[in-house]
């Protein structure tokens, strides 16, 4: 969760900075006049943006996908002509729930994404409703959570649903007193179907409630996981069984630090504790099915971007590390960590949209600016899945370009890149057999020769070994010729020859076997 806030970008240049990931150029996948955007994906890489934005006096809400090993975002799908406050959640197997607030009725609605195509949209609430939000297991259960306003105080309502299926009729998890009300929520749905919500309640002391459903029951009292300091802006973010993360920060002097808490059983929450330093208001979360959190924030002294991971079952986060360069402003980050446990960072910043990868147990890689080409831009999403030697990761953010000296179009932009946690195996390792004859014998000589390795990851790797056997034979540095000789006894002893890359932090690459020429 993030305080929302535009950012100055300065216009550098129009091309991505590739350090460790290897990115595609950004695309404009909206019309213009942009407001609103959220972004999921699911097990298979396919990606699904939705976002709102003005047309003429309608305020569209309008998504897009993008299938894996493709780099065509389809052509916009419309949802509804009077929307707001987007916000998406997708299936493992690619289906989704779409859920926005109605300008027109003040009313929340839904639509199914159910094999590629998008269902007519649902009205799940009365009026006086607003900031919807929606979570999804993994086998297409949903709900969508969201406050409405009584007059002198608000409730907070859910609805439930399969995918393509029929919404339940509003439930009623709580009833905030007199002279309050309810904003800025967070629910996430465990596969044991015991749905986590969290709100900020207004009044005189700004708290932080939760309440978990057990059983398809709401249990009677929410839990004020703090109060006073002005708390806000909570999330939070299900593992295995009934643990969860949650976090928030404290208006407190100003200071705004990030606090969290973890619920180990239905409605029982560890005491909070601070985990970052002072905070400009943005941050995020993310929480991997194994259990093990990443939480990312800005700091308001150094402007840089920070993280801390929190693993599965331990009590204290990791030590906060900066991930940002030191000669960036930067604000609005998010991150996103995969089943392996790699996580990305994505945050905005005097230079541009940037993301750093963190391969688990590694340090973070050095930050890939992802576009310089807007003049502002904000709420960078990030998803990412683990792939053969990596990630895969998708991008997207609302962006106001410069088209014209006195026009401005916000609209939304997305890249996507492969994260690689290794560098990658070089190409063409290939020998010939020479022999030289002497007055007595014949020696064999096999030459033998490779390309280097491909793409962004060629500019890490230092190094390439030889083995025979599984044995080291020979180390050849990348920036020498690629080429190796030794004598050998037979063709059969030649063929026994594999390579692999070496980067500068010392992964290495799959090893490829030797081709032996005619």
């Amino acid at each position: 969760m993030k305080k929302n806030y535009v950012l100055l970008i300065l216009l550098l240049a129009i091309s991505c900075t590739i350090h460790g990931g290897e990115w595609t150029q950004p695309v404009t996948i909206s019309g213009p006049n942009a407001n609103g955007i959220s972004m999921g994906m699911d097990a298979g890489g396919n990606a699904v943006v939705l976002w709102s934005r003005a047309q003429g006096s309608n305020n569209l809400v309008q998504a897009s996908t993008l299938s894996f090993g493709s780099d065509t975002w389809t052509t916009p799908a419309t949802l509804a002509n009077f929307g707001i406050s987007p916000m998406i959640a997708v299936t493992a197997n690619g289906n989704a729930v779409a859920t926005w607030s109605n300008l027109s009725t003040s009313t929340i609605q839904a639509a199914f994404y159910i094999g590629g195509s998008w269902s007519s949209a649902t009205t799940l609430s009365a009026v006086n409703a607003g900031d919807p939000h929606v979570a999804v297991d993994s086998v297409g259960n949903a709900i969508v959570v969201w406050f409405r306003g009584l007059g002198a105080h608000s409730v907070l309502e859910v609805s439930t649903s399969s995918i393509g299926g029929t919404w339940s009729s509003p439930t009623i998890v709580t009833s905030t007193p007199t002279g309050t009300g309810i904003d800025e929520l967070s629910v996430a749905l465990p596969e044991n179907g015991n749905a986590i919500v969290l709100w900020h309640q207004e009044g005189a002391n700004e708290s932080i409630h939760a309440s978990t459903r057990v059983g398809g029951v709401w249990l009677p009292s929410s839990i004020v996981l703090t109060s006073g300091n002005n708390s806000m802006a909570p999330t939070v973010k299900h593992g295995p069984g009934d643990y969860a993360v949650a976090l928030w920060w404290n208006d407190d002097r100003a200071l705004f630090p990030v606090v969290s808490a973890t619920q180990i059983s239905p409605n029982v929450w560890t005491v909070p504790q601070i985990i970052s330093t002072p905070t400009d208001g943005s941050f995020d979360l993310a929480v991997n099915p194994s259990g093990n959190a990443i939480a990312a924030w800005v700091s308001s002294t150094t402007f840089l971007a920070q993280a801390s991971f929190l693993p599965f079952g331990a009590v204290t986060w990791t030590t906060p590390q900066t991930i940002s360069a030191e000669n960036q402003v930067a604000g609005d980050v998010e991150t996103d960590i995969d089943e392996v446990g790699n996580a990305i960072a994505v945050w905005l910043s005097n230079i541009g949209t940037n993301a750093a990868f963190h391969p688990l147990g590694k340090s973070w890689q050095t930050p890939d600016t992802l576009s310089t080409t807007a003049i502002t831009a904000s709420n960078p999403i990030a998803k990412i899945i683990s792939i053969k030697d990596g990630d895969y990761a998708v991008v997207s953010w609302l962006a106001t370009l410069n088209n014209s000296p006195d026009i401005n179009e916000t609209v939304v932009q997305a890249v996507h890149g492969i994260l690689r946690t290794k560098p990658i195996a070089p190409l063409n390792f290939a020998g010939v057999i020479i022999k030289n004859k002497f007055l007595n014998r014949t020696e064999l000589v096999l030459r033998a020769t490779w390309s280097s390795s491909p793409s962004s990851s060629t500019e890490n790797v230092v190094f390439y070994r030889i083995y025979k056997n599984g044995v080291v034979v020979a180390t050849i540095s990348a920036s020498m010729p690629l080429i190796f000789k030794t004598t050998i006894d037979s063709r059969e002893s030649a063929m026994q020859y594999e390579i692999a890359a070496v980067s500068s932090t010392g992964d290495e690459s799959d090893h490829i076997p030797i081709v032996i020429l005619k």
